[in-house]
């Protein structure tokens, strides 16, 4: 890892204090960007295509990196303006819902992905993720909206079904 950006200063300093790790940063180093092989977009999904359009101003050698978002809806077409730079770009999805806590996030080895966009760059998803023991699906646009959803209602409504049934016992 070259760089992780966070800007809430209360994570920052709870990740330093906690893990000492040596590359945090309070925002986009360009020296780091232009080092980096694979990017990774890892934001509310709101943010995305501002953060997508910051990026594609900057002075960057785009051509051959990996630029992926995390985003369970969006297509990898918001990476567009990347892609005419020259990025490999993709849509990445884990199907697993992280804790702001890293301790807590111990499964990251049986976390499933979806992934969806350029073939080369589903490939090289694949490849990397499968070495590590990862379920990786590649998809289309269509099929990423549906596990989405299905995602959606798997986990949000069971926990809401669940906390139902706890008051009604209580």
């Amino acid at each position: 890892i070259i760089s992780l950006v966070e800007k809430s200063e209360k994570r920052l300093t709870y990740l330093h204090n906690e893990y000492h790790w040596t590359f945090l940063d309070t925002s986009v180093k360009l020296e780091k960007i232009s080092k980096a092989h694979c990017i990774i977009i890892s934001v509310q999904d709101d943010f995305t295509q501002i953060i997508v359009e910051q990026l594609a101003k900057l002075d960057v050698n785009w051509e051959g990196k990996h630029v992926f978002h995390c985003s369970g809806i969006l297509p990898s077409s918001i990476l567009s303006p990347l892609k005419k730079l020259g990025a490999l770009t993709a849509s990445l999805h884990p199907i697993y819902s992280f804790s702001l806590d890293p301790r807590e996030n111990n499964h990251f080895d049986k976390v499933w992905f979806s992934v969806e966009g350029e073939n080369k760059t589903k490939d090289f998803v694949y490849q990397y993720f499968k070495s590590r023991k990862n379920q990786i699906i590649k998809v289309n646009e269509d099929q990423k909206r549906a596990i989405h959803l299905a995602c959606v209602f798997s986990a949000n409504f069971l926990v809401g079904l669940t906390a139902l049934s706890y008051q009604i016992l209580q």
